[in-house]
């Protein structure tokens, strides 16, 4: 039954991942072209500029390097959390029909842009050989990464199925997202939200995922502790999903 699944699943991503592009030149490299753009505009154009406005650190392209992993963590979940609310209604007329669990048509997209995440990232990797050198350090990103795609798979579950009861929630979510990314150092010193609102630090989820990468990156500094936050919030987010996934999703079916 298990194995079913997985391979329905995988199903699922392979299609998916071929169908997107299927009809373009570039065809699947579009993946990783969005990064590479990225990638080159903030550390050609943003680069010297901002390093020494913000006065992250007074390494080359230290800005570049700060900004990489939040960026392309940050576009990872929110692109993934838009596309699984909009899954039970893109999938209304399949789900009815098929016996594949509305679950699966949720992974789908959201390993699909974590494929595209795990590509950013050995792409800002390769950048941070060139300009700065690698650690060991680097490898506690895949733990990280996984924390958070489970983060993005509770929280899209939850609000998914939500979003069938409640259909104002898939306008409010991209508003939400907008404001997250402001409120999250991404682009800024985490200092300057510690100096004016450190509360909006504390209650952002996604705050706890952000700064060990960037730590990691920039500083080449991990510790185990900060393991800790994330994986609290990731099993909060997986759990809520999964309690409300299965106690609503009979209702969801009817509803759609």
């Amino acid at each position: 039954m298990i194995k079913n699944k997985i391979i329905n699943i995988y199903q699922l991503v392979k299609f998916d991942l071929k169908s997107r592009y299927a009809k373009t030149g570039l065809g699947q490299i579009w993946y990783i072209v969005s990064p590479i753009v990225m990638l080159f505009i903030y550390t050609v154009i943003f680069s010297d500029f901002m390093s020494a406005r913000l006065g992250i650190s007074d390494q080359a392209y230290s800005y570049s390097i700060y900004l990489i992993p939040g960026l392309f963590a940050f576009s990872a979940f929110s692109s993934a959390l838009a596309i699984m609310i909009e899954t039970p209604f893109a999938k209304a007329g399949i789900l009815k029909k098929v016996s594949t669990p509305l679950y699966a048509f949720e992974l789908s997209p959201l390993i699909i842009q974590y494929i595209i995440f795990a590509f950013s990232m050995f792409i800002g990797i390769l950048f941070l050989a060139a300009v700065k050198g690698l650690s060991l350090n680097l490898l506690f990103l895949i733990p990280l990464m996984v924390l958070q795609f489970i983060f993005t798979f509770g929280l899209g579950l939850l609000f998914s199925v939500f979003s069938v009861f409640f259909r104002d929630i898939k306008e409010v979510v991209p508003i939400v997202l907008q404001l997250l990314f402001w409120a999250t150092p991404i682009v800024y010193p985490a200092e300057i939200m510690e100096k004016k609102a450190p509360i909006l630090l504390d209650i952002n989820p996604l705050y706890y995922f952000i700064k060990p990468y960037q730590n990691i990156f920039l500083f080449d500094e991990f510790k185990i502790s900060d393991f800790i936050a994330p994986f609290l919030v990731a099993s909060v987010a997986f759990l809520l999903g999964f309690y409300f996934y299965k106690k609503l999703i009979s209702a969801v079916k009817d509803v759609l």
